[in-house]
């Protein structure tokens, strides 16, 4: 892929428990980084690689632990979480309210985590989940396209003080 690809993302949702084929533990996803990451530099120099890339809302513990590891912080230039930012403020779940309003101050601790072993790359926030999604039928869907351009503009706002890259996808 070198000279197509300039984003090379490690495992995609690797914390993702609700889908048994997708969920690595985290030393399995330790080793893989370590073993993977210096092929794809070998290959292609010009690479970025990408860890993290995790459902952080949901699994905050799976991504520290990640964070906290010597051996593969050095080895990433970016660093990922999907942020869900699919509801807002007001929402009537008690732990959508709280994540939302202490999301600053985990966006912190990740960055001080894992700078203090060894990150030096950039920061990356996924926003794909506020896009219309269908529940069911065709005409049922989490989101009407109002709804999720608003909620990409909250996301995006919200990250431009933080130093912190956002990814829209659809």
């Amino acid at each position: 892929f070198k000279g197509r690809v300039q984003y090379y993302e490690l495992w995609n949702e690797p914390n993702n428990g609700n889908v048994p084929v997708q969920y690595i533990k985290v030393p399995d996803y330790i080793n893989l980084v370590k073993r993977v990451v210096p092929v794809i530099r070998q290959e292609d120099p010009e690479a970025k690689i990408v860890v993290g890339s995790v459902v952080l809302q949901y699994d905050q513990d799976y991504f520290f632990e990640l964070l906290r590891s010597e051996e593969i912080m050095p080895l990433g230039d970016v660093l990922n979480w999907h942020a869900l930012f699919s509801r807002s403020p007001a929402s009537e779940l008690q732990e959508d309210r709280e994540y939302y309003y202490d999301y600053p101050s985990i966006v912190q601790a990740i960055k001080d985590t894992a700078s203090a072993h060894g990150f030096e790359g950039e920061y990356y926030a996924e926003a794909g989940w506020a896009s219309p999604q269908f529940t069911g039928t065709p005409d049922q869907t989490l989101h009407t396209k109002i709804q999720a351009a608003k909620y990409y503009a909250r996301t995006i706002v919200r990250h431009l003080g933080m130093d912190v890259w956002i990814e829209l996808g659809e």
